[in-house]
């Protein structure tokens, strides 16, 4: 089973003396009591994860994203935790087949084939993306078109902020972690940092991560 952030928070906070055993560990990330502390350790585990996941080669996250269809709009927005495209560019339209490709040469090369982008109305064979970053589509849905759906799959950004959420790697490379957040922690509070624990800390959760893609 995936480890929780809770239970990594609850490993770190241990770690730095905050709590002792089972009996006092977290079960939300409210304490009146210890509040600031939690709210350092929440933000130092946020900033480790950042930070190793910029380091090296890991594995991406894959999630199945969806856009609706809507009579006049060619242009989507893509999912809050986009990171980046999978290999398969493909949308599909599960529900009668309907699929749509990438757009040779991207949206440069769309904008130079319409010279009219207004007569290109029905449904989409192909889309690209936009210099605003939305996802765009080479025909304009019409009514007929209107509340398709389509999914595709992208990888998605790594984030740990609510008790529940769960990181895309092995417990072994968490608990690899923890001196370093502890680190980062101890900066905010103490005003002190050792670098070459962090930086070994962050190696051996690289080599966790790496392994297990391999």
């Amino acid at each position: 089973m995936a480890k929780t952030f809770l239970s990594a928070m609850n490993d770190s906070l241990k770690r730095v003396g905050l709590i002792a055993g089972a009996a006092e560990e977290l079960t939300t990330f409210t304490d009146s009591a210890r509040q600031h502390n939690i709210d350092v350790m929440v933000q130092a585990w946020q900033e480790g994860l950042d930070d190793l996941l910029s380091f090296g080669d890991y594995p991406n996250e894959t999630a199945e994203g969806t856009i609706t269809l809507a009579t006049g709009d060619r242009d989507y927005s893509k999912p809050a935790d986009f990171k980046g495209w999978t290999r398969d560019r493909s949308f599909i339209n599960r529900t009668n087949g309907d699929f749509m490709s990438h757009y040779p040469g991207g949206y440069q090369a769309l904008h130079r084939d319409q010279l009219i982008p207004a007569n290109y109305t029905g449904q989409p064979q192909r889309w690209c993306d936009s210099p605003t970053d939305l996802i765009y589509l080479d025909y304009i849905p019409t009514a007929n078109e209107n509340g398709d759906v389509f999914t595709f799959l992208y990888n998605k950004e790594v984030t740990v902020t609510a008790t529940t959420d769960t990181f895309p790697f092995v417990d072994a490379a968490v608990r690899a972690m923890v001196p370093m957040i502890v680190q980062l922690y101890s900066r905010e509070l103490k005003n002190e940092f050792d670098e070459q624990l962090y930086t070994r800390s962050r190696a051996r959760a690289l080599r966790h991560i790496q392994q297990k893609a391999d």
